[in-house]
């Protein structure tokens, strides 16, 4: 349960009759990696926060007696203002710092794991370093620039063309002996893509290795170009120890990558009136992207027409959709998409996954 009160965010985990052992540790890892990511995003200043425990006998709409996590050490005691009295920390230590089954990772979800740090971390890098080369007045941080926007970068400036003489296909229509450079561009972008489509965020041995085979060889090429050591990441991810904390990090990091548009759930208005489907932007769109909006009914999906009449909106620097004189009709499903330029990583993409949210008219 997540509750709010002034300057206050409290998360409650309750527990019923289960006298097994559990450890919250990947929540509150979870949670706090949150926090800061909301905090770096949205804010231009330093925010601090601290991280405040209560024992587990307290009422749960009571803030008093909160006690700064940093004191709570395994085998010691805190003060409980709550309840006038000392408490062991074992078991809130326990909860909130210790490891169960929980905490480990099947072969298959490491796999996947390694795999996203991999394309994340370091072919995302080579990109950036690739492109630093052929464009050093580059003006974004390397934090600041995801695959897509890379692949975009440097298949526009068309320097590096693949041997087949065209940006875009499939990994099939690679040959195993082309080796330039724009051959090795296509292959990142295809293994990115492949595991951000995942049905469940995990790769067999079979799928590892032949992902792994052809990184390394992209790795040794763009090693040699780029003048950077690629290689020993590579093997440093191969052998890192990984638990569920990492894997569903990676889970969100490799299927999201940076999220270009955002929706609220749901949306409320009243019959006759008008309303505002708030779309937000949250990495600048492609050059030549645009953004649509569709309804969806069922297994059916209609793009929105926008006229002035009944829509507006749905424009470069305005994404939101506007809906005048609202009716049941227009009760239901819509989602917000970008269309790409032909020239950009997800074009032709239909498996990417977009935002919807729910129109209710009372």
């Amino acid at each position: 349960m997540i509750c709010r009160y002034k300057n206050v965010i409290q998360f409650q985990v309750w527990k019923w009759g289960d006298g097994r052992t559990h450890a919250y540790r990947s929540i509150k890892t979870k949670l706090l990696q949150i926090v800061d990511r909301l905090i770096e995003e949205r804010s231009s200043m330093h925010i601090q926060y601290s991280i405040k425990v209560k024992c587990q006998y307290t009422e749960y709409d009571c803030l008093d007696g909160m006690v700064d996590f940093k004191i709570i050490q395994p085998n010691g005691k805190y003060y409980c203002d709550e309840h006038a009295n000392s408490h062991s920390s074992d078991e809130v230590h326990v909860d909130w710092c210790g490891e169960s089954d929980e905490d480990e990772c099947t072969n298959d979800q490491i796999n996947a794991a390694r795999m996203a740090i991999m394309i994340l971390d370091i072919l995302g890098d080579i990109l950036y370093d690739l492109l630093v080369l052929d464009k050093p007045s580059i003006v974004k941080d390397r934090s600041e620039c995801d695959i897509t926007w890379l692949y975009y970068q440097l298949r526009n400036q068309n320097q590096h063309i693949p041997s087949r003489g065209i940006w875009g296909g499939e990994m099939k229509d690679i040959q195993n002996s082309a080796e330039k450079i724009g051959d090795d561009i296509e292959r990142i972008r295809l293994i990115r893509n492949g595991m951000q489509h995942l049905s469940s965020f995990v790769l067999d041995d079979k799928e590892y290795f032949e992902k792994l085979k052809i990184i390394q060889k992209v790795v040794r090429r763009m090693e040699n170009h780029n003048k950077k050591p690629y290689t020993d990441r590579v093997k440093e991810v191969e052998k890192r120890k990984l638990n569920v904390v990492d894997w569903e990090t990676y889970k969100d990091s490799i299927e999201i990558e940076f999220p270009r548009l955002t929706l609220k759930p749901s949306f409320d208005v009243k019959i006759g009136e008008g309303c505002t489907l708030d779309c937000e932007v949250i990495v600048a769109l492609p050059k030549g992207a645009s953004i649509y909006w569709v309804r969806m009914m069922g297994d059916q999906e209609t793009r929105v027409i926008v006229d002035a009449m009944k829509y507006k909106g749905s424009e470069e620097g305005y994404p939101s959709l506007i809906i005048f004189n609202s009716s049941k009709d227009d009760e239901g499903y819509y989602s917000c998409r970008i269309e790409y330029p032909v020239n950009c990583a997800e074009s032709g993409d239909e498996e990417l996954k977009w935002p919807k949210t729910f129109l209710h008219v009372h």
